[in-house]
């Protein structure tokens, strides 16, 4: 089967078919470098309506960009020829739909599952989407009672009612469950969120009485009586259920949108109360147990008041006015009276307490999660200190498990408390390693899911340095140089001392050019932390400013803070390369591998055996490397395997194929980026080792930053679009910043330059001992 999937789809280990879901067949895969289990789902083909396929593909990347606990996630949309493909979370539970064979659900059960479903949907609403099915078949409860809301499959985006999208959108077909629809659904007419509210009022009403208030005899029987029958009050049925309860579900039955609850919050909120309500009569009616006074992550405001609950100490009181301030960000007073009280029993604290939250475990800086895992679990009532080590494992993206324990860090702190700022700040971070190529493909989605996310947490902690941070990061990976400046601007003076803000500041630098100002940031990052993220990213600029000497160093000390940083090995090996010494750069690679195997490490040992002279094996190498997980979306792996195609006799239509995908990607790339020298550089590479000479040999320059890696492809394409003295001027510049003689002497394209005199001159002028290695900072 594998061998008809996409390259991004091939790593995946397909274990069997789960079913049909939605529009597709759905089959359960295991992704080994994520070590976790997907659902993949392959929508049908429907090469005779492509305004279909489109619809499903648009509506694909609308459900990506649901970023809550009670929605299944989508890491992925692949788009092929044959099929497109979706990438999503696996879901272990069972649907509402079979718990209710059994009978209707525990009352508890129902204010539960129906509070975390309204606030799935209240998440979606205000990203301006509509589920448009909900019922219980398409929910699933987890073991431990959490809700997922399984398919959004018919999502439609709330502001695309235009001519163009409703066509798309196969204007006037009834899409959704008879049972469950609502009315103005039923009739074809335009929806509003408060359709999903009267869907979600069938569910509560099955869940909470065990009937469905509308099925009938028939399809069309069942639409009738939805659009003319008023069902048997819930409590009729139940009367156990509370007059409140049964009101409410009541209320989203309402025929008229306009009487039905404002908004899916509303509707959570209802339900939080009465649950809470529930609770406190269950204890008014058994004897009271010793109460715990510790402060945990698990505590919430009391959604009725929006206030803290009473503590039962004073440093209880500190540290949740502290917690409302650093993790929810949402009260400017009660921040200051927190930190005030903070700072009032810090000394008391230290005395008792066996761990300070700055104390949280650090060592995920420099080794892999998993060994911090159990010391992570003994912090779960320390909501900072479980920060903390979430953003310490996504610091550390060489080993994709990081990312995935930090992603299920922040997702149980967003459980616990929806609107945390530092909860949605970090795993906008999450999302913005996955989307930058990192660790797994599809860049649009995720950093779609990024972007939303960092900007919650920009709204809901707008004081809090790292929620600034993660939006900056994303924005600049976006092309919005002047939002991510002015982002990481806000951050810095929020928090001078931040390395992650000296950090995004710094690349965003390196991205415009501005060099100098580039190096003081990433330095002043790793001098805060001296950790291999920073230390890379450094190491990274003084490399492609031809300065080896200095990046060895940086690279080492990375490498000394994590000796199993896979990045900080390949870094190693790719400047091992650039200075003649092969020998050393295949060990380390070969060493990198035993850790991971890794794109960037294959396209690497690629690029080694192409210096030898070893075409084929090269090529395999870098087909190897496009088969890992995201790879088949970077620009650099289709250039670099082209260029071993075009050394071989057999291979030249291959060639320019992998030439046209480079292109088409750096393309994409430009969009967000314009005129960055690295992408403008191997762009007219590719095309003009394509054979595409007029679209290659423009006459406009780059900019004058340009590293030394962008002057030696510019020389390349210089020379094979017969501008001699160009590439000569090309050359010498870069030599003078730096650039290894013996790069020059490995390329093949450059043979008839280098028997040229003037080069032998430049050469002893300039008293010098010259494929891409990929050597960036923590991405491949």
């Amino acid at each position: 089967m594998s061998d008809s999937l996409p390259a991004r789809l091939r790593s995946y280990r397909f274990e069997r078919e789960l079913g049909r879901g939605g529009m597709g067949v759905v089959h359960l895969a295991y992704d080994e470098h994520l070590g976790r289990h997907v659902a993949i789902k392959k929508l049908r083909p429907d090469r005779s309506d492509a305004t279909r396929r489109e619809r499903l593909r648009r509506e694909a990347r609308t459900a990506a960009r649901l970023t809550h606990p009670a929605i299944v996630q989508i890491f992925d949309l692949v788009e092929a020829d044959d099929g497109d493909w979706i990438v999503m979370e696996r879901v272990e539970g069972a649907a509402l739909a079979e718990l209710l064979r059994d009978g209707p659900l525990p009352v508890d059960r129902v204010l539960s599952i129906g509070r975390q479903i309204a606030e799935g949907l209240a998440a979606a609403h205000a990203l301006g989407v509509l589920h448009r099915d909900l019922k219980t078949e398409n929910v699933a409860v987890l073991a431990d009672g959490r809700v997922k809301i399984l398919d959004f499959g018919l999502a439609k985006e709330l502001d695309t009612l235009d001519d163009e999208r409703t066509e798309l959108s196969h204007s006037g077909q009834i899409l959704g469950t008879g049972r469950a629809m609502s009315p103005e659904q039923a009739r074809g007419v335009a929806l509003g969120p408060r359709s999903d509210l009267f869907s979600l009022g069938v569910l509560l009403y099955e869940i909470a009485t065990g009937v469905s208030p509308f099925r009938g005899a028939s399809f069309v029987d069942t639409l009738g009586r939805v659009a003319g029958h008023d069902p048997s009050s819930p409590r009729t049925l139940r009367p156990e259920l509370s007059a409140e309860l049964s009101e409410l579900i009541e209320r989203l039955l309402a025929k008229a949108p306009e009487l039905r609850p404002a908004s899916a919050r509303a509707v959570a909120d209802d339900l939080a109360r009465l649950d809470e309500e529930r609770r406190l009569s269950d204890r008014e009616s058994t004897p009271p147990e010793p109460r715990d006074t510790r402060a945990t992550w698990s505590l919430a405001t009391d959604p009725a008041t929006d206030s803290l609950p009473a503590a039962s100490s004073s440093v209880d009181r500190a540290f949740r006015a502290f917690r409302a301030g650093t993790l929810g960000m949402r009260r400017g007073p009660l921040l200051a009276a927190g930190l005030a009280l903070f700072a009032v029993f810090a000394v008391a604290v230290a005395l008792w307490a066996p761990r300070s939250v700055h104390d949280a475990p650090r060592d995920l800086g420099r080794g892999s999660v998993t060994a911090a895992r159990s010391e992570v679990d003994r912090e779960i009532n320390d909501p900072l200190a479980l920060y903390e080590s979430g953003m310490d494992a996504v610091r550390r993206p060489d080993r994709p498990e990081n990312v995935e324990a930090a992603r299920a860090i922040f997702e149980r702190l967003l459980a616990a408390d929806h609107d945390s700022a530092a909860a949605h700040a970090g795993l906008a971070r999450v999302y913005w390693e996955k989307g930058r190529g990192a660790v797994a493909g599809g860049d649009r989605v995720f950093l779609e899911q990024a972007e939303t996310v960092a900007r919650d947490a920009v709204r809901l902690g707008p004081y809090l340095a790292d929620a600034h941070v993660s939006l900056g990061l994303v924005l600049g990976q976006r092309g919005d140089v002047d939002g991510a400046r002015q982002a990481f601007e806000t951050a810095l003076e929020l928090e001078p001392t931040s390395a992650d803000g000296h950090f995004g500041r710094g690349r965003l630098a390196q991205s415009e050019g501005a060099l100098d100002r580039a190096e003081e940031d990433l330095r002043r990052a790793f001098t805060l932390r001296p950790e291999p993220l920073y230390g890379n990213a450094l190491g990274a600029l003084l490399y492609t400013t031809g300065r080896y000497d200095a990046a060895e160093e940086a690279f080492t000390a990375s490498l000394e803070q994590a000796p199993d940083n896979v990045y900080a090995l390949r870094n190693l090996g790719a400047l091992a390369f650039a200075r003649g010494r092969l020998d050393e750069a295949s060990r380390l690679v070969q060493k990198a591998l035993t850790l991971r195997p890794d794109a960037s490490l294959y396209s690497n040992l690629g690029t080694i055996l192409f210096s030898r002279g070893l075409y084929a094996r090269a090529a395999a190498a870098f087909e190897d490397a496009l088969a890992q997980p995201g790879a088949g979306n970077q620009w650099i792996f289709w250039l670099n395997l082209g260029d071993a195609y075009r050394q071989m006799p057999d291979r030249p239509e291959d060639a320019r194929d992998a030439y046209a995908r480079a292109v088409r990607l750096l393309d994409e790339r430009l969009e967000a980026s314009p005129g960055q020298p690295r992408l403008v550089s191997r762009r007219r590479l590719a095309l003009a080792r394509a054979g595409d000479l007029e679209a290659a040999c423009v006459d406009g320059e780059i900019a004058d930053a340009a590293g030394v890696y962008d002057l030696l492809a510019l020389a390349v394409t210089a020379e094979l679009c017969g501008a001699r003295e160009r590439a000569l001027a090309h050359l010498e510049t870069a030599l003078r910043a730096g650039l290894e003689l013996t790069e020059v002497r490995r390329e093949p394209d450059l043979l008839a330059l280098r028997a040229d005199p003037r080069f032998h001159d430049l050469v002893v002028v300039l008293d010098v001992t010259v494929l891409d290695v990929t050597v960036l900072d923590d991405a491949p």
